[in-house]
């Protein structure tokens, strides 16, 4: 078989990206991995991550979305490890902030300067730190003793941004990337749209 090149990216709660390759060696199990018969990790000489990011109204990327190119070489391609590490400074933010949320879509490429052959992967990550970070300073305001009678407000919100994430968040799992952003954005509006928050 012919080397099939797969990564994993993970959105972290801190608000950065993990990107991880996750093709492998060649072995009689994974037979798309690196190594003969397939090319060798030293036979690359780059290695792009291409990143669309989403929108602030929608969550989603654009039909022409903003992208932003990462370039991962020489720490990937590898077997696996070290992992790649991607914050909002790469994306056109401040070091300082967490990546927005929404969904992101992920191009990985990697060329094999011996065969001159391209070799890609693609997938989408929900990026969602800010809403949970924004939920869970709501629940804090809710159980303060100090918070008076919207304190079963701002629980209720809580309550129902919380199932919202969830939604989102299996919504993805799904590869339903629509219903994700749908998702995360209504728990981001439960959390960040009320005059009382």
């Amino acid at each position: 078989m012919a080397l099939t090149l797969k990564a994993s990216v993970t959105a972290e709660e801190t608000g950065i990206f993990t990107v991880q390759d996750t093709t492998g060696l060649y072995t009689s199990n994974n037979t798309t991995g690196y190594g003969a018969p397939n090319p060798e990790i030293a036979d690359f000489t780059s290695a792009d991550l291409t990143v669309a990011v989403p929108e602030p109204e929608t969550f989603l990327p654009a039909p022409t979305p903003t992208t932003y190119n990462v370039d991962m070489y020489s720490a990937l391609p590898n077997s696996g490890a070290p992992f790649y590490y991607i914050d909002y400074s790469m994306l056109g933010g401040a070091s300082t902030s967490k990546c927005p949320d929404g969904v992101y879509e992920f191009t990985y490429e990697a060329f094999d300067d011996n065969g001159e052959v391209l070799y890609d992967w693609n997938g989408s990550v929900l990026m969602y730190a800010n809403t949970l970070c924004c939920l869970a300073n709501l629940a804090i305001a809710g159980t303060n003793s100090g918070c008076g009678c919207g304190c079963g407000s701002k629980m209720s919100r809580f309550e129902k941004g919380m199932l919202m994430l969830e939604a989102a968040k299996y919504a993805m799992s799904c590869n339903n990337t629509t219903a994700a952003a749908k998702a995360l954005l209504a728990a981001s509006e439960l959390c960040n749209g009320c005059k009382d928050c």
